[in-house]
């Protein structure tokens, strides 16, 4: 993708986009990735606010939302942006700082990405970065499913994203109070197994993709909890050792262990 043309005025999309609301600049990213060439004065006549807009944006974060959210994460705090009549004084180096690089590692324009980060300092997603950060577990427990035998010991060392669930308040409900899901990104799980020396690593890799369930349970070693969840891929590691798997799963499963 292209940078920047003098055509589009970082600062002029940035003014824009901070007098709307953090739901409008959502709606918006959803609009420009439909129309990438839109220009100001052109969406000036345009409704902002559709179904179809917000939906746009919604599939976009179930793909994109945990690479900007770590981006966003990891360059919120090097600037001090404030809300009230300050907001767009502070705000804009940010936007400026970190649009372009988003449209580039994201390979979207960087109008979607100035209504991306508006959006993200409204809504407060600051607030996100510990909330959904990623977490490491490591232990040792059991490898199980159809197998055989059906259970093997093992070591377990995992990087866990958990689901990214959030909800708005629904303005079609009003005057009621209703909430509605806006944002859902599936929790993520990778990492390595290692099983008993002399395991058949094909076979367990050849089973679960015959549709057997493989489920997985250990005591993580530092909080003392037992971790739990179902295998949706493995595949040998063999750069990690003869008889360890690379497992792919999705959200997990936590409990306390019993006193």
């Amino acid at each position: 993708m292209s940078t920047p043309t003098p055509q589009i005025d970082l600062d002029q999309w940035t003014e824009f986009c901070a007098n709307l609301s953090p739901f409008e600049n959502f709606a918006l990213l959803g609009l420009i990735l439909e129309n990438p060439s839109l220009s100001l004065s052109i969406l000036q006549n345009r409704t902002i606010v559709t179904e179809g807009n917000v939906r746009r944006a919604e599939k976009w974060t179930m793909t994109n939302l945990r690479r900007a959210l770590k981006i966003y994460c990891d360059n919120y705090k090097k600037h001090q942006v404030v809300a009230g009549s300050k907001f767009l004084e502070t705000a804009s180096p940010f936007v400026k700082a970190i649009a372009p690089f988003l449209m580039f590692e994201l390979n979207a324009p960087v109008t979607a990405m100035i209504a991306y980060v508006i959006w993200a300092i409204g809504y407060g997603l600051d607030k996100w970065c510990g909330k959904y950060s990623a977490k490491e577990f490591s232990g040792e427990g059991e490898y199980s499913g159809d197998l055989t035998p059906n259970k093997k010991k093992a070591f377990f060392r995992l990087k866990y994203l958990p689901p990214i669930y959030e909800k708005v308040e629904d303005e079609k409900a009003y005057p009621l109070v209703v909430y509605k899901a806006q944002i859902m990104v599936p929790a993520e799980t990778t990492g390595d197994v290692r099983v008993t020396p002399g395991a058949d690593l094909d076979s367990i890799t050849i089973s679960l993709r015959t549709g057997n369930k493989h489920m997985f349970e250990f005591i993580d070693a530092e909080q003392k909890r037992i971790i739990g969840g179902e295998a949706k891929n493995v595949y040998p590691n063999l750069v990690e050792g003869s008889n360890v798997l690379s497992l792919v799963a999705e959200d997990l499963t936590m409990k306390a262990l019993s006193v």
